[in-house]
């Protein structure tokens, strides 16, 4: 005990509503554990750097074994864990996840495995009281979704990223010591469980490992001298309890990966440098590391974050001021809303056509596609009033930039994408070769429905009003055949079934926060046969009775139940129209821009749709701004993605899009039918 100083488990008894066992967000990080936390840690210690310093900030992985003869209450952590299976025996959710943790505490022996994560040349995490919830160590220890970021452009901003770190401990606990640049102490040990049942009643999920009651120690003579943070070296350790020490070598590997992948600006930068189980990645030996670790010189086009090749990127910033070699160059330009901005290129026939977009934190946030000139970039911004924008555009991951709500954010995203479009637009891969454009070549080389994703799920950004429409290839014409329904749902997809779900006519109209979903089977199959091309060829839906999508005699969307008579439940509701839609797309390059031609084909005419153009990126299908867009050489109203207001013809429509990015794109719609 006197190792351990009276440390016990302190867990509160539960007054409130249950925490189950299912944390949504931990399965975030959870896909992905070891590269969570690499990105989660690290951006949290850049985060950490005192303002001004000179010095890289070091982080330190180790791997190592905590003797517990002299730590035995740390292990009454396993009669919680037996509580969570005590109060919910029959929940598939905890039959899951805690017998295995039982079963390695049964079999921990007498010593625990660990990952400790050290940081150095940091502010350390202060604490004050509870009060105080904008002190960090409040913040990781005591809170949920609660930042305590000083840096109004740091890398994290929505206090989530501590799911990360219990990711990857076997029993969900983590020991936080830390030192502050002013030589305060402090240390307290944590476990996310979820609501349990013990001798003591029922407890609350969240538990502290301390001898101050619940709360943190900041007597640095209380605190277990394994634990205490070594005199007058500001920073912060977290000891990741528990991890599964079989797999060191390919965790080890995963981490030197992400690293490469996602903080290799930094590490150039000499701003950071990494230290896996003793191996050091510093800006000196950087470059040897990745040739190691990424033999090819060049990445793949349809590569995406997880499995790209970060060795081109890190060559364009490495040669970006030779101005005397033609394949690479740094292109500095003052933006009016994201200020002073870089754009590191290297050019080549081979390049993957991607820029690695990143910020002041200099890690990377997202790998997009752009126009195929031939070329691997980074774009950087590291100015403060950038990086403020930046920020505030940046999804709870940290891997994308959305275009948002708010004006000055989307005209923020619209600058970038003119930015990038127009300088790398100028950026041609040197050749002796002459080349032939062959007019009409894009109608040829459109992409078949077969390379599109089956299965494409909404961002939170995505569309919040009408219906995603399902995607299919007609036998009789290379297009795609969807269902338009009336603007009802706020969440949209589309999933791989064979089941397809339609409102029957004595169901009310759903509400506003309903879910309205089309599902198709694999292929696209299923759908009733037309007898010839065209909008309204037999079988096509010509009235708004619901019938089976399937239905004999090759009935699309007839067979009106009840005659078409409506049944309505309590105050009369209107009813949901529903009519098929048909599109054809192809892309043209006209006066070196990309021209995207939409023909839309609605088995009625209607008078006023907003059509929606949703793209398909690395990372599946997505919002793409629309810089303009035509009907009949006549300007339409667009609003970010969606085209406003759009009268479509049973005849067909034809609409003329171009986009800010000048790539080439698979498209999928949404349509709403605003028609009164």
């Amino acid at each position: 005990m006197e190792e351990e100083l009276f440390c016990n488990w302190f867990f509160g008894p539960e007054s409130g509503a249950d925490d189950g066992p299912n944390d949504a967000l931990a399965e975030n990080f959870n896909l992905k554990p070891t590269t969570s936390l690499v990105r989660e840690t690290i951006q949290n210690s850049l985060d950490a750097a005192p303002k001004g310093s000179t010095e890289p900030v070091i982080v330190e992985y180790t791997f190592d074994e905590l003797p517990l003869e002299n730590l035995p209450n740390l292990c009454e952590i396993k009669e919680h864990v037996e509580g969570c299976l005590r109060l919910y025996p029959d929940n598939d959710n905890a039959k899951e996840y805690f017998p295995p943790m039982i079963d390695f505490l049964n079999h921990v022996g007498n010593s625990m495995p660990y990952i400790k994560v050290s940081d150095r040349n940091t502010t350390g995490m202060n604490y004050v009281d509870d009060l105080h919830t904008n002190e960090p160590f409040y913040a990781f220890v005591h809170s949920k979704g609660v930042t305590a970021k000083k840096s109004v452009s740091s890398g994290g901003s929505f206090g989530f990223g501590k799911a990360a770190y219990f990711g990857m401990s076997k029993i969900k606990t983590v020991l936080v010591s830390t030192r502050t640049i002013e030589g305060k102490a402090f240390f307290q040990g944590v476990a996310s469980l979820c609501t349990h049942l013990t001798d003591d009643g029922k407890l609350t999920a969240v538990g502290y490992y301390d001898n101050n009651d619940g709360k943190p120690i900041d007597d640095e003579e209380l605190i277990p001298p394994v634990f205490l943070r070594e005199a007058e070296t500001p920073g912060t350790d977290f000891w990741i309890m528990g991890y599964d020490k079989n797999r060191k070598e390919e965790i080890k590997d995963d981490m030197l990966i992400a690293t490469l992948r996602s903080f290799w600006l930094s590490i150039f930068k000499s701003e950071l440098v990494v230290i896996i189980d003793g191996m050091e990645i510093n800006s000196s030996n950087l470059r040897d590391k990745m040739v190691e670790i990424f033999p090819e010189e060049f990445d793949k086009p349809q590569s995406t974050r997880d499995n790209f090749n970060p060795r081109p990127y890190l060559e364009a910033a490495l040669h970006g001021d030779d101005e005397d070699n033609p394949k690479f160059r740094c292109i500095t330009k003052h933006l009016d809303i994201l200020g002073d901005v870089q754009l590191y290129a290297y050019i080549s026939k081979q390049g993957s056509n991607k820029v690695m977009l990143t910020r002041k934190p200099k890690m990377l946030v997202q790998l997009k596609n752009v126009s195929p000139v031939g070329v691997s970039a980074v774009f950087l911004c590291e100015n403060e009033d950038g990086n403020v924008m930046l920020k505030s555009m940046e999804n709870p991951a940290h891997t994308r930039w959305l275009a948002g709500e708010k004006t000055k954010t989307r005209e923020a995203y619209k600058e970038l994408e003119n930015f990038l479009s127009e300088e790398i637009s100028k950026l041609r891969p040197v050749s002796g070769k002459k080349s032939l454009q062959i007019m009409g070549l894009s109608d040829l080389a459109w992409i078949p429905e077969s390379l599109i994703p089956d299965d494409v799920e909404a961002d939170d950004d995505s569309e919040k009003g009408g219906t995603r429409l399902t995607n299919e290839v007609t036998d009789e014409e290379g297009g795609n055949q969807v269902t338009l329904t009336k603007k009802v749902g706020t969440k949209t997809s589309v999933r791989k079934t064979t089941k397809v779900e339609e409102e029957t006519d004595d169901t009310d109209v759903q509400d506003d926060d309903d879910d309205d979903t089309v599902e198709t089977d694999d292929e696209g199959k299923g759908r009733g046969k037309t007898d010839q091309p065209g909008p309204n060829g037999p079988g096509a839906n010509t009235g708004t009775g619901s019938g089976n999508l399937q239905g004999e005699g090759g009935g699309s969307n007839g067979g009106a139940k009840n005659g078409g008579d409506t049944k309505v439940k309590g105050s009369p509701k209107p009813r949901k129209k529903t009519t098929e839609v048909r599109y054809r797309q192809k892309a043209e390059l006209v006066n070196g821009r990309f021209v995207h031609v939409v023909n839309i084909y609605p088995s009625r005419d209607i008078a006023k749709a907003n059509v929606g153009l949703l793209v398909s990126l690395d990372d599946g299908y997505n919002k793409q701004p629309i810089k303009e867009a035509t009907m009949e050489g006549e300007a339409l109203e667009i609003m970010d993605n969606k085209i406003l207001g759009v009268p479509l013809s049973q005849k067909g429509s034809k609409i003329t899009v171009r986009f800010y990015d000048n790539i080439k794109h698979a498209i999928k719609l949404t349509v709403e039918d605003e028609s009164n």
